[in-house]
């Protein structure tokens, strides 16, 4: 992954009101599971969305002569090909969790 994952302010926020919540009442565990799996579940859709936004950056090739520039042509298929990849895997993922609510 080109881009390490970063908390935003928003979730700084929320973990600083949890911390807070536990000096002053005492650690709740099923409050610290909640917040991994928060985490975890976050880490994964930031970079599933990263996955998805990659066309975006192909953007810059347009106006630089990408017609005529094999190279260039290379990696935006490539970037395609990856792109078709992640769109493959949300939709598996989507057509699991549609099965696990309604059945097979």
């Amino acid at each position: 992954m080109k881009n390490p994952v970063t908390p935003s302010k928003v979730e700084k926020l929320i973990l600083l009101g949890i911390l807070a919540t536990w000096a002053a009442h005492g650690p709740q565990w099923q409050m610290l599971i909640f917040l991994l799996a928060g985490i975890a579940l976050a880490t994964w859709g930031q970079a599933m969305m990263r996955a998805w936004l990659e066309p975006v950056s192909m953007l810059p090739y347009l106006d630089q002569g990408w017609e005529k520039n094999p190279g260039m042509q290379q990696e935006m298929y490539e970037k395609l090909r990856e792109t078709e990849a992640a769109s493959k895997e949300v939709m598996a993922v989507i057509d699991r969790m549609v099965r696990e609510k309604h059945g097979d």
